[in-house]
């Protein structure tokens, strides 16, 4: 059990990078009245967030809840990322959503590891990271 549950975690963790580059790569490239992808973003932007709901699945099967729930907001705000970020930056207005789901994302994605390492038993540890 602790070996699929490894390997499920490790499976979010690189769909999460996935989404994390995809959403990087989008910056700023919605266009339009209705601010949409060209089509090929559009296809990329299922394809990652699709391998992200198969590894999000793959906890689900796995468990326990408490990753499973860390998981689903990671799953979500990878996601918002994508969407958020290729907005042009001039429709921020007093906030910046860009900065707002990107600090959103690292607290989930330190939420999913910090709930992963419990369920493994590999006990408390130290963020090293400052961004995912």
């Amino acid at each position: 059990m602790r070996e699929q549950r490894q390997t499920a975690y490790h499976a979010m963790i690189r769909a999460d990078m996935r989404q994390t580059t995809f959403a990087e790569a989008v910056r700023g490239q919605a266009t339009g009245w209705s601010n949409s992808l060209p089509p090929e973003l559009t296809a990329e932007a299922k394809e990652v967030n699709g391998e992200a709901f198969a590894a999000l699945s793959l906890i689900e099967l796995c468990g326990p809840q408490s990753v499973l729930d860390a998981a689903k907001e990671l799953y979500s705000l990878g996601g918002n990322m994508g969407y958020v970020y290729s907005r042009p930056s001039d429709q921020t207005g007093e906030t910046d959503p860009h900065y707002e789901v990107y600090s959103r994302h690292v607290d989930a994605l330190k939420a999913f590891r910090e709930a992963a390492r419990e369920a493994l038993g590999y006990g408390e540890y130290t963020v090293w990271y400052s961004s995912p």
